[in-house]
């Protein structure tokens, strides 16, 4: 009975805490697959498709102005994968410490700039330039059943992009986890009086000692196991986990650039680098550079505001404020609000 109670007890919210994540990891990897797919799409509706009988791009451009519209929407194309296995392979900023302790929560307002700026770059400024690409053609005279097509690919890229962030930025029930890690460690104690009458029972002291150190090593490979997989997005780490660098930016590069081999091929090659990520205004550092995770105290200008209320304190210049601002504040004002050697000052009370 002692074991029954055991199994429900521990390894039972284990077990469906790991179902939970793999089907997280299921459900990423169709967001990706969805993403790949529809970036392929709208990269052969700006190259291929045509428009009165046939003549309209041969009537709209030179075969030269083609290639450089197309190249225009390429780039922002790789650029969509590239920053997207950037975003999607952040350090998680959602454990329970990232909201308890102060250096957590300092760690994840650092995380969550980057994440943020690299969101803005890859969905908002290149859909964005996509969409103008497209509407060039629509003024060229490609039909409004087509260009109606193209949006639908877009919308569905962004409807990817958004669920992938969803994925990335919130976990399974953290009841469930708190609840493993505690009697993980604490139920091989408890049990130990029972271990002992195993041994008397099976008159084998070996027995004993090999249930007393099996019970705790199956518990702790469970809530690890759990532990591995709950950001589906480390496949360098475990072999469960989804290589979104394979993926994004080896993969997604490749089909782009063997299309545009197969379109165009007499064309120059294409720049094989990552352009830039494009930082809009309102995405801004202090100082103009992105932040560095592993430790620096620059904020965005997500952050760099002083709290407390008032016209531009907050992000895009409202005052509208990410509570990562309010957590990374100290005594009613953010970090970057402050001068130099305040900050310093502060900051060493603040994170140590």
């Amino acid at each position: 009975m002692d074991w029954i109670v055991l199994g429900f007890a521990v390894v039972t919210p284990l077990t469906v805490t790991i179902t939970l994540a793999f089907q997280r990891r299921e459900r990423a990897l169709i967001e990706i697959a969805r993403v790949k797919s529809f970036c392929f799409q709208i990269y052969l509706g700006h190259t291929i498709w045509d428009w009165e009988s046939g003549n309209g791009r041969r009537k709209a451009m030179n075969q030269d102005e083609w290639i450089k519209h197309t190249d225009q929407v390429l780039e922002h194309l790789v650029g969509i994968g590239d920053e997207l296995t950037r975003f999607l392979t952040l350090p998680t900023s959602s454990k329970s410490y990232h909201r308890m302790l102060k250096s957590g929560r300092r760690k994840a307002a650092n995380i969550v700039e980057v994440a943020y700026k690299l969101l803005d770059s890859l969905y908002t400024q290149r859909m964005v330039q996509i969409s103008i690409l497209t509407e060039r053609l629509k003024a060229m005279g490609l039909s409004a059943t087509e260009i109606s097509r193209m949006r639908q690919y877009e919308r569905y890229i962004g409807e990817a992009i958004e669920n992938l962030r969803m994925l990335k930025m919130y976990r399974t029930p953290q009841a469930l986890r708190s609840f493993g890690r505690i009697f993980t460690l604490i139920l091989p104690a408890v049990y130990a009086p029972a271990f002992a009458q195993l041994a008397l029972d099976l008159h084998s002291f070996a027995m004993g000692i090999i249930f007393a150190v099996l019970t705790p090593l199956v518990l702790t490979a469970l809530f690890q196991t759990m532990q591995v997989i709950e950001d589906p997005f480390v496949g360098w780490v475990t072999l469960d986990g989804i290589d979104v660098n394979e993926e994004m930016e080896i993969l997604h590069f490749h089909q782009l650039i063997s299309a545009r081999a197969t379109l165009f091929p007499s064309a120059s090659p294409f720049e094989a680098t990552s352009k830039a990520a494009i930082v809009s205004k309102g995405a801004a550092s202090i100082d103009g550079t992105m932040s560095n995770i592993g430790g620096s105290r620059r904020h965005s200008s997500y952050f760099s505001k002083s709290v407390g209320g008032g016209e531009g304190d907050g992000m895009d210049g409202t005052n509208r404020v990410s509570h990562f601002v309010l957590d990374g504040t100290i005594e009613g004002a953010s970090v970057a609000s402050l001068s130099a050697s305040a900050r310093d000052r502060k900051l060493g009370l603040f994170y140590k």
